[in-house]
């Protein structure tokens, strides 16, 4: 019984240095420049969004495929009723895959361009900064004197200590406009 009660113990244990030890990372992950938005990135946005997209359209095609093949082939007990269930699953699973993977070839295209170096940097000066608060967390949008908006959902070192009409360095991926880094150019 006392075994029983220390196995529980240590199962604790480990759940509270795992959920600390992940907390940790994402702190320090924010903390680090490039690298650690390009993570966020790469973890969010790439794999966690465009993976489950993809595995939803695959669940959509297989629904719609093995539902006809049980209406053609007569295997299903009632060909007829499977009709409605068949449209409506696949038509979900298609609908939520296909808005979650939508910039798929964008988010690869802007891995293999930092994995590759391929990284904008340009001195911009920000004429409009929103710092908007979401269930989700803040979202930071950037107006530069060009007229080009951008928008960031991650938190980041610098991100929201911008003032209107300074000059700012600001690295970036090409395709998604993902920022990686934003510095005050009087402190670089």
């Amino acid at each position: 019984m006392e075994e029983v009660n220390l196995n529980k113990n240590k199962k604790k244990l480990l759940k509270i240095v795992m959920f600390t030890f992940i907390i940790l990372a994402f702190v320090l992950i924010s903390m680090l420049e490039d690298i650690g938005q390009f993570i966020k990135f790469l973890l969010f946005d790439v794999i966690a969004v465009n993976v489950v997209g993809i595995v939803l359209i695959s669940g959509g095609l297989f629904a719609l495929i093995f539902g006809l093949y049980m209406m053609i082939s007569r295997k299903a007990v009632n060909p007829r009723g499977m009709i409605i269930p068949t449209v409506l699953l696949s038509s979900i699973l298609l609908i939520l895959g296909f808005l979650l993977a939508e910039n798929t070839n964008d988010d690869l295209s802007d891995v293999a361009s930092y994995l590759s170096g391929n990284v904008r940097e340009e001195n911009v000066v920000i004429t409009e900064f929103q710092d908007v608060s979401t269930p989700d967390g803040p979202i930071y949008y950037y107006t530069f004197e060009d007229g080009r908006t951008f928008e960031e959902g991650y938190r980041g070192k610098g991100f929201n200590d911008v003032k209107e009409g300074e000059s700012y360095t600001i690295r970036y991926l090409p395709k998604t406009k993902k920022l990686l880094r934003i510095e005050n150019k009087e402190t670089n």
